[in-house]
Order: structure tokens, then C-alpha cells, then sequence
């Protein structure tokens, strides 16, 4: 559990930034953080930086044991009906809805989804933080992505050996982790379960969702899928 004076600080930065009404990315390319920068800077000063994915951003503050994140309130889908080459559009939806556009919220009901199902500790610590400018806004355990780790990740060789038989959307070096540190038949359980109940939550699995807590322990993020 995350301590209380942590996560009432992460409030408080939260409620130092103003949020648009339209807050989200157009493209592909990164979301304008310039003004929410200098919000932050006068409170925490300089150690933390934004980013964000095509449905969210996260502000990461040094030293806080979480990330916080803020869902975008529009939606990417497939344009099916593109002439131009633009294969993805996006609308806003100032009312966002769960499943719909707040991916945030999706992802943490299938973070619960999955500790109900008994395999919390294949996904980082989440929980609701709390709603600014008309914006549920989440935190999440702060992670290494597959980008960040994959040539830090140790593995016994029978494990490898076994991984690379693996049919999964995760490089072998994860799933052999995966084997030493919960077993292979957790992972073959978790995948039968994953793909007959809940295929969202592996949809999107490329180096970005997918690596290792702070502790080097084998984790999903971003869970949410990309679209409905």
C-alpha cells in the first residue's frame, strides 16, 4: 500500500495544474506540457518529467513510489473509411465514460479484475486518486518498461530454454523471468484465463506495456487495450 503522506502529496501537485477542457493528443506526436510544467515546477521544483501515451498522461515526481496519471478525454479508433493514409483518428468527449475514453479507469477495473482472479502479482499496485478539472486522475507503482530493462533481466537457462516455446505477445527473456520468480504453471494459467476472459489485457502488449517493478519483479501496465 502506498503511504498516505505520499499519495496526499500527489494531490496536492495534482491540484496545482490546470487541465483543459479538450486534453488530449490530435496525433501521435507528444501533448503540449509546457503550461502544466511550469505548474508543477513551482511546487516540486525540477525533479520530475511528463510524458505521456495516445491516452494518457503521467507525471512522474522523483521521489514519489507511484507515477500519476491522467487520462485524456477522447478517444482513438480505426478509420476505416480513410482515403489519406490516416489510419487513426481522435474526438474529444468531455463527458468521458469508463471503457469508452477514460483508458485509466478501464485499466484499473482489470487490475481489480485480475487480483480477484488471483493473479495480482502479474500487474503493479493502482488505485483512484482523486477528480480535478473534471478529471478522474489515477496513480499507478512506478515501473521499467521492456525498452528500459530488457538487457538487465537474468534468467536461469532451463527457464529460457522453456520460454522460447512460448506462443505469447512477451519477449522470452520475460516470460523465463516469469517461470523463475512465479512458476511456468502461474503463466499458463494466467494466460488460459487472459485469453478466454479478458484478451484486452494482452491485446497490447508491445515493449511499452510490459517489464519490471523498481524490485525486478515481472509486470503488465497499461492494460487497458486499445479500443473497446
Amino acid at each position: 500500500m502506498f503511504k498516505i503522506e505520499d499519495i496526499e502529496k500527489a494531490r496536492k501537485i495534482v491540484r496545482c495544474i490546470d487541465i483543459p477542457n479538450e486534453f488530449g493528443a490530435d496525433s501521435c506526436s507528444e501533448y503540449d506540457t509546457t503550461e502544466m510544467e511550469e505548474q508543477i515546477s513551482e511546487m516540486v521544483g525540477g525533479d520530475f518529467f511528463i510524458t505521456n501515451g495516445i491516452s494518457k498522461l503521467v507525471i512522474v515526481v522523483e521521489d514519489l513510489p507511484f507515477v500519476i496519471k491522467i487520462p485524456f478525454n477522447g478517444r482513438w479508433d480505426w478509420d476505416e473509411d480513410s482515403d489519406d493514409g490516416e489510419d487513426f483518428f481522435y474526438e474529444f468527449n468531455e463527458a468521458c465514460e469508463y471503457s469508452k475514453d477514460d483508458y485509466c479507469a478501464c485499466e484499473l477495473e482489470k487490475t481489480r479484475i485480475i487480483n480477484d482472479e488471483g493473479f495480482g502479482y502479474f500487474v503493479p499496485e493502482m488505485m483512484y486518486l482523486c477528480t480535478w478539472c473534471g478529471r478522474d486522475v489515477y496513480i499507478q507503482e512506478k515501473v521499467k518498461s521492456m525498452c528500459d530493462c530488457h538487457k538487465n533481466i537474468t534468467t536461469t537457462a532451463d527457464s529460457l530454454a522453456k520460454a522460447k516455446k512460448v506462443h505469447a505477445p512477451f519477449n522470452q527473456e520475460w516470460i523465463a523471468l516469469v517461470f523463475d520468480i512465479y512458476g511456468e504453471e502461474a503463466f499458463n494459467d494466467f494466460m488460459l484465463w487472459a485469453r478466454e476472459c479478458e484478451p484486452d489485457i494482452i491485446s497490447d502488449m508491445h515493449w511499452g506495456n510490459y517489464g519490471l517493478t523498481l524490485d525486478g519483479k515481472p509486470v503488465m501496465f497499461d492494460i487497458s487495450g486499445f479500443r473497446d
